[in-house]
């Protein structure tokens, strides 16, 4: 049988694998944020109350269920495609063609990875705020007259949000590697699928190099959350 490098195996598919873990973390971050913030606002409200519920049940949900529910929805009335990463006519098509091909197709598996991941942010932040808006510095600012909306997103969001920062690091290795489950159920050619081949095929040498490639990514991504969070607080400095 011809063998192949395991650098070039994993090199032809982590692409893919970015790509989907970059646009679930996009979507988990611009939903949970702000309903995490909205809901510590309005706590205790029917708004908060709802989001609450949403956030369990997201939570409960086990991902290859909710993939196939979503693919089950997509065959019924044909909205998105069904599963793979391009259309038949891809080569076809102009660049922004192509590159909305792709955002199409990622729809469905970004939105099964970033429902839990969206449930837990969300609560995280919701407490954070809770938490900080009880600040005697917050207490302060609103004393001396400050607009509610300076108080919560200028004083309040850029203290709550820095243990958001620092789990980035670790959500974003996550991903990668709890993408495989999704990839494989949703037909996304990326390194869940590769590492489900490995080990079918007992190949010791792909597999060890997935777990690496994990490993890798995770040093990565807390290098991105250190530097994120030395820019958000000027309270860190980087050294």
């Amino acid at each position: 049988s011809k063998r192949t490098e395991v650098t070039t195996v994993i090199g032809s598919y982590i692409v893919n694998t970015l790509i989907l873990a970059t646009f679930s973390i996009f979507i988990t971050w611009t939903v949970a944020i702000p309903i995490g913030i909205y809901c510590a606002v309005n706590q205790y409200k029917w708004g908060d109350r709802v989001f609450s519920f949403i956030a369990y049940i997201g939570m409960s949900f086990p991902n290859f269920f909710l993939a196939l529910l979503l693919l089950y929805v997509v065959s019924v009335t044909g909205i998105l495609p069904i599963g793979g990463m391009k259309s038949v006519n891809f080569d076809s098509l102009g660049f922004f063609g192509k590159a909305g091909d792709i955002l199409l197709h990622l729809i469905v598996p970004g939105v099964v990875l970033g429902t839990a991941a969206i449930a837990s942010l969300q609560r995280i932040m919701r407490g954070n705020m809770l938490e900080t808006l009880r600040a005697q510095y917050v207490t302060t600012a609103r004393a001396k007259g400050l607009p509610e909306n300076k108080v919560v997103y200028v004083h309040a969001l850029r203290n709550a949000i820095n243990p958001l920062i620092t789990m980035f690091g670790y959500e974003f290795s996550a991903l990668l590697s709890g993408a495989a489950l999704t990839e494989i159920v949703t037909s996304w050619p990326g390194l869940g699928s590769v590492m489900l081949e490995a080990v079918r095929a007992q190949d010791l040498f792909l597999v060890m190099g997935n777990m690496m490639m994990g490993g890798a990514m995770l040093i990565v991504g807390n290098l991105l959350a250190d530097v994120l969070l030395a820019w958000a607080d000027p309270r860190i400095k980087l050294s």
